[in-house]
């Protein structure tokens, strides 16, 4: 069913969100056994990574880089003994 303004309109439609420009939002990371290989495959397939590879030593390293739609994604490796 349709409504309408109470005039026989259709009232306006708001205007359409902005796209996400892939600043700010979630990130989704996904652990990996080697970063180091993780990478490397990757950029045979022609992924970008974001700088170099964060540590924090003796717990993780991590990998950045953006998915075709500008979302956020990282790899990393756990570095904690079990």
């Amino acid at each position: 069913s349709e409504r309408h303004d109470g005039q026989g309109q259709l009232p306006a439609r708001p205007p359409a969100p902005e796209p996400p420009s892939g600043d700010g939002g979630a990130t989704v990371a996904f652990r990996v056994p080697d970063l180091d290989q993780a990478r490397t495959n990757l950029e045979k397939h022609g992924v970008f990574f974001e700088g170099d590879v964060k540590e924090i030593p003796g717990v993780v390293r991590i990998g950045t880089f953006r998915d075709p739609f500008q979302n956020r994604v990282q790899f990393a490796q756990m570095l904690l003994a079990k």
